[in-house]
């Protein structure tokens, strides 16, 4: 699978800081119409207003304050959302600490990171079309099977807390009752959308041979 996207260089990102668990508890158009509030929200404390464009940023370029944390860098969908490459987001120093600090106060969380190269903008997509952006949220999710498979998603290879990785666990050692159990739970816990893009998501861990 692949997903149309542009190479910008580098450039920075406020991206969605949430785990991929609690994301797929809420996931839904709303869920980043709030998020996008919460990117506003930051940047009119810092009084700027970069233009902001829908995309992603590879996790190995990525460089963030000392004191913020991304949970969801290892996990699929990690460093998604709003890309920039504003000179006015050029920060180090104390600076970056106050970033950090404003995107921790937000709810939903986000987090702020950089990079020299491997900055992505979706092609097509609005900063504000909050179905462009569900939609591309559920293409990125996927479209790196490697994300999907047992070792990275479980690395100590037991029964997870989090029902999404049961699934995975499940799919990875071809379990269909212990799937059958996360599926039920899952579908208690998670929004629709969310329970397809699992589905998805699974059949990568299907195509994963080197559990």
């Amino acid at each position: 699978m692949s997903i149309s996207s542009r190479n910008l260089g580098g450039g920075h990102i406020l991206c969605v800081a949430d785990t991929f668990d609690d994301i797929l508890r809420q996931l839904s158009t709303e869920y980043f119409a709030s998020v996008y509030c919460s990117v506003t929200s930051v940047l009119d404390e810092l009084n700027i207003a970069p233009k902001l464009e829908i995309g992603w940023m590879h996790p190995g370029y990525a460089c963030t304050a000392e004191d913020s944390d991304i949970p969801s860098l290892s996990e699929p969908a990690g460093l998604f959302g709003w890309v920039s490459q504003s000179t006015n987001l050029n920060v180090s120093g104390a600076r970056r600490s106050t970033i950090a600090t404003l995107c921790r106060k937000q709810q939903p969380k986000i987090q702020w990171a950089t990079c020299s190269g491997r900055l992505f903008r979706f092609n097509k997509t609005s900063a504000s079309n909050w179905d462009q952006i569900h939609d591309r949220f559920v293409d990125y999710a996927v479209f790196e099977p490697s994300d999907w498979c047992g070792p990275i998603c479980i690395p100590d290879r037991k029964p997870p807390s989090e029902v999404w990785r049961q699934l995975v666990f499940a799919a990875a050692i071809d379990d269909s009752k212990l799937e059958q159990a996360a599926w039920t739970a899952a579908r208690e816990i998670y929004t629709p959308t969310a329970l397809r893009l699992l589905a998805r998501g699974v059949e990568n861990t299907r195509q994963c041979i080197n559990w």
